[in-house]
């Protein structure tokens, strides 16, 4: 299969345009390996647990506020894995997926780029630098698959 330079730039500004689509932050949760996944993966675990109470006050706390509540749930976690209270070692696989989504957070100084919602409703659309390394990897991949089929 062989595509043109137009083509392929359109392709690019259509995948840029998924990205871009949300009006808020909250938005980019469809992209692959995003923080707003992780914390949905943190959920699962805890809600797949036989842990008690704490699972079920940290699922609450993390569907209620999202990553905003993600350094408060590793704080009550790290207590109960510290009392050894973590018996099947969910905790601690919640506690790093957790610090994950945070890390993908970064600091405000990683946003590569800010666009305003045209509405004015919602805050500026953030692109952060792990958002641009995957857009990055899925388009060399993309390249990498074409030269292969022109084999």
């Amino acid at each position: 299969m062989k595509i043109t330079k137009t083509q392929l730039k359109q392709i690019i500004k259509e995948e840029l345009g998924k990205v871009m689509e949300g009006g808020s932050w909250h938005g980019m949760s469809d992209l692959e390996g995003g923080p707003e996944e992780d914390i949905q993966d943190a959920i699962q675990m805890l809600e797949g647990s036989t842990e008690g109470e704490v699972s079920e006050s940290v699922v609450q706390m993390l569907k209620q506020h999202g990553i905003q509540a993600a350094e408060k749930a590793i704080q009550i976690l790290e207590a109960e894995v510290e009392a050894e209270e973590d018996t099947t070692g969910t905790f601690f696989h919640v506690i790093n997926r957790l610090d994950t989504a945070l890390q993908k957070m970064g600091d405000p100084s990683q946003v590569i780029a800010s666009y305003p919602d045209p509405s004015g409703v919602n805050p500026p659309q953030e692109v952060y630098q792990w958002q641009q390394d995957e857009f990055d990897a899925r388009q060399r991949a993309y390249k990498a698959f074409n030269k292969r089929n022109k084999k």
